[in-house]
């Protein structure tokens, strides 16, 4: 779907028509009609549209109208949950009409102070509801559904703006009968004022200082400008025009002393009145510049271009079921792109597991064709074997039948006993080196054979059933308290029953982000668990 964007002036109404891609948008057609300021001219210029684009298209409004207000006020500086009604009572008092009988938007420009009290500086703009109703109800008539935006065209300048210059800078739109001067910094109106010195205030000069028709008024202010018969003409408009731009630099200065505007942008149908800008640039002290424009856009079509291009970062003062509607469909919309997201993870991953699994169950086949292997080894070996106490395969079939469990009790009762602040690097046993005990005789000479057969018999080998234990690992804390955990520890090792002799043969204290760390070896003796 399209997105249509209208600018409605105060003497003409532009229209762009965008293509949205991926990451810009391709300007299809735009337009432009005379406007005679009526509902019936509306009416009659929206029939044009309609027919000329279709109604299957999101529709996104500007207008420059009085019925929009604009105000600034402070409220006290309160949480934000509360500060709606704060705003809301402000309100009341510097509209005209009820403010529950508009559609309204506020924004919180920054903190000011007044009288040395600290205060929010709020940016409040609304509708009259019934007007409102009106406009959206003239673009339903013609078949248009999808209605996104309303709000004032001037709106437009400051996320635009932000992409230029974010510094204080001033942008002054010399419309057809309304000249709206707006402070904007970084992206924020922060001051702004709509006077009614304008484009046709020229015009109107030049017909009663030359005595020109309408017509040959407006085509003399295209064309000549500030010419050399003219100009006396022209000054006096140019000096009420300037004088109001100035005072409103006045007013901003005194509520924020310390900024200072550096920039002003000229922009409008106005701002192209032959030799205007250099005029202007006199009174000033200002940068005085034409507003930079898009390429793919002329200037006369900017609003309505910016209408499609910012619409997300403007005041919308649609009526709430519309906006509510509105933030529905997006909100589904999205829900809808991350569903189909995770599908597709979820289908990656599940690709992902079943391949494991295979692979897990190939090693798993494997592993039992190595087991059945061996097993089929050990019953030929056991069969062919005839095993005697004198044999050397006794030995080794004694072993085979025993089960070895010290390693895995001892990891039971370490997981169960091991102290919250105490992390273990390593754990590991070792067989212990076998002692050979020779058992002396007496003194009494014995034949030499009888002797070797003796000394056998009183020689054995003592194999102690112990493992020899190694704890590796760390004690976090603070600092004057590791050495007695480590202790507290070394005790509970030995009172497993199994575990005895521990040693400590190496600590190391440590500093890690400001905590005590103190890395610990443990040796001592373990008993062996066999089945």
């Amino acid at each position: 779907m399209d997105i249509i964007g209208i600018d409605i002036g105060t003497v003409t109404i532009k229209y762009v028509r965008v293509q949205r891609k991926s990451k810009s948008m391709n300007i299809i057609s735009k337009d432009y009609f005379d406007y005679k300021g009526t509902f019936d001219d509306l009416n009659e210029i929206i029939g044009t549209i309609a027919a000329k684009e279709g109604t299957n298209n999101e529709i996104v409004v500007g207008l420059t109208s009085q019925e929009i207000f604009k105000k600034s006020f402070t409220v006290p500086v309160m949480p934000k949950e509360e500060i709606k009604e704060a705003v809301v009572w402000s309100a009341a008092k510097v509209i005209s009409i009820p403010v529950e009988d508009t559609y309204y938007e506020f924004d919180i420009i920054g903190d000011v102070e007044e009288r040395g009290i600290k205060k929010r500086d709020i940016f409040f703009t609304g509708i009259e509801k019934d007007y409102a109703n009106k406009i959206v109800s003239l673009f339903r008539e013609k078949g248009f559904k999808k209605i996104t935006l309303l709000t004032d065209s001037s709106f437009v300048y400051a996320p635009y703006i932000k992409d230029i210059n974010p510094e204080l800078s001033v942008v002054v739109d010399i419309g057809g009968r309304v000249t709206g001067i707006y402070i904007i910094e970084n992206g924020k109106n922060m001051f702004f004022r709509e006077i009614l010195t304008a484009s046709e205030s020229f015009t109107d000069a030049l017909m009663s200082g030359i005595n020109l028709s309408y017509d040959e008024a407006e085509h003399y202010k295209r064309e000549k400008g500030f010419a050399v018969d003219s100009e006396p003409i022209l000054s006096v408009t140019l000096e009420r025009l300037t004088g109001e731009i100035q005072r409103t630099f006045s007013v901003f200065s005194q509520k924020y002393v310390d900024k200072k505007i550096r920039h002003i942008y000229l922009t409008g149908g106005g701002s192209k009145i032959p030799n205007l800008i250099e005029r202007l640039k006199g009174f000033f002290t200002e940068e005085v510049i034409n507003l930079p424009v898009l390429e793919e856009i002329e200037d006369t079509f900017l609003p309505a271009y910016l209408l499609c291009l910012k619409k997300n970062q403007l005041f919308n003062l649609l009526p709430y079921e519309i906006k509510s509607k509105g933030k529905e469909e997006t909100q589904k919309k999205w829900l809808r792109i991350g569903t189909v997201g995770l599908l597709s993870v979820l289908i990656i991953i599940t690709i992902n597991m079943v391949s494991k699994i295979k692979k897990l169950e190939s090693s798993i086949y494997m592993e039992k064709m190595f087991v059945s292997n061996n097993k089929q080894k050990l019953a030929q070996l056991s069969g062919s074997i005839s095993l005697s106490k004198d044999d050397e395969f006794v030995q080794l079939f004694s072993e085979v039948k025993k089960k070895d469990l010290t390693y895995l009790s001892l990891l039971k009762y370490l997981s169960s006993k091991l102290p919250k602040n105490v992390s273990l690097k390593e754990v590991y046993l070792e067989l212990p080196e076998k002692t050979i005990i020779t058992q002396k005789t007496g003194q009494t000479k014995i034949p030499e054979k009888t002797h070797e057969l003796q000394q056998k018999q009183e020689t054995k080998t003592t194999d102690n059933e112990t493992y020899i234990i190694r704890i590796k690992g760390y004690i976090f804390g603070e600092k004057n308290l590791l050495e007695p955990e480590l202790l507290e520890f070394v005790i509970k090792l030995e009172e497993s029953g199994f575990i005895y002799t521990v040693d400590i043969v190496g600590k190391d204290l440590k500093m890690l982000k400001g905590r005590g760390v103190m890395e610990f070896e443990l040796k001592g003796r373990c008993a062996i668990h066999e089945i």
